[in-house]
């Protein structure tokens, strides 16, 4: 589906750096980069916000950018 090729290309282009940004099935993940975990979601938006609250939790080791 479009939308969701959409979504990922999104959430890869803001997170891709400090997170593996997936879709399969029915769920959106993503993997930290520093092995430290995933968050998972049904949604886009819902993988974005667990994905900004992992973060400022605790930050990927070497992430640039904003947390848009």
């Amino acid at each position: 589906m479009e939308w969701i090729d959409d979504d990922l290309a999104d959430l890869r282009w803001h997170w891709g750096s400090a997170y593996e940004i997936c879709f399969a099935g029915r769920t959106f993940s993503a993997l930290r980069r520093d092995g430290l975990g995933s968050v998972t979601a049904l949604t886009a938006d819902g993988l974005l916000r667990l994905i900004r609250a992992d973060y400022l939790s605790r930050p990927v080791r070497g992430r640039r950018g904003s947390l848009r």
